[in-house]
């Protein structure tokens, strides 16, 4: 096994200056699936697991449908109206969440997640905050608008990003790569009053 290379051995930092690690997403379509792996700095984390891909493509296509009412919220951006745009989209999310790690059963038997799950918790707490998506071209996901957490829990009335905060455009500094074609989508700041709209609008 590789040796863990923490974020204050390779020198990258938050414009606070705190240490930071990448974990990576990959997401590929295999053998009419859509095959999906896990890591970070030390490596690739168990296992590879599989997707249905119309079930996917319809959770992302929720999300999207959703989106055009915040994105008309953006023209006035009237703070109190932010909470009832944007919840739908945060419940839209949820699903894409749950769909994202039910993965399709192997040979008949279930794939336990909550282990891998568990593992990318620990592992944003303990500093990787930055996810890098290197994803097939042709899999359209808005992966900003992924939502972890009770979408429920969320305040009526909520005007803050803290508020939202389940949103992967929020819970990491976000890149995308495409193949291998790296390019920053958005540095997310939680601590902004508006949803980082340039990181969600547009599936990829």
């Amino acid at each position: 096994m590789r040796e863990r290379v923490r974020p204050e051995q390779d020198g990258r930092r938050s414009n606070s200056g705190e240490a930071i690690g990448v974990m990576w997403l990959e997401a590929w379509p295999e053998d009419g699936q859509v095959r999906f792996k896990w890591g970070n700095d030390a490596g690739p984390h168990p296992p590879v697991y599989s997707v249905a891909p119309q079930t996917l493509r319809q959770a992302a296509e929720e999300v999207s449908q959703r989106l055009s009412g915040l994105t008309e919220w953006a023209k006035t951006r009237d703070p109190d109206q932010l909470c009832a745009r944007l919840t739908p989209v945060a419940e839209a999310g949820a699903r894409l969440e749950w769909i994202l790690f039910d993965p399709r059963q192997v040979g008949g038997v279930p794939v336990d997640l909550t282990n891998l799950k568990q593992w990318i918790a620990d592992e944003r707490s303990a500093g990787d905050t930055v996810l890098t998506i290197n994803a097939d071209p042709d899999l359209h996901v808005p992966w900003g608008l992924v939502f972890e957490g009770d979408w429920s829990a969320i305040k009526p009335g909520a005007k803050e990003c803290a508020n939202f905060k389940g949103f992967w455009a929020l819970r990491y500094t976000a890149f995308r790569r495409v193949q291998r074609l790296e390019f920053v989508v958005h540095e997310s700041n939680a601590s902004s009053r508006v949803l980082p709209i340039a990181f969600v609008a547009k599936p990829g």
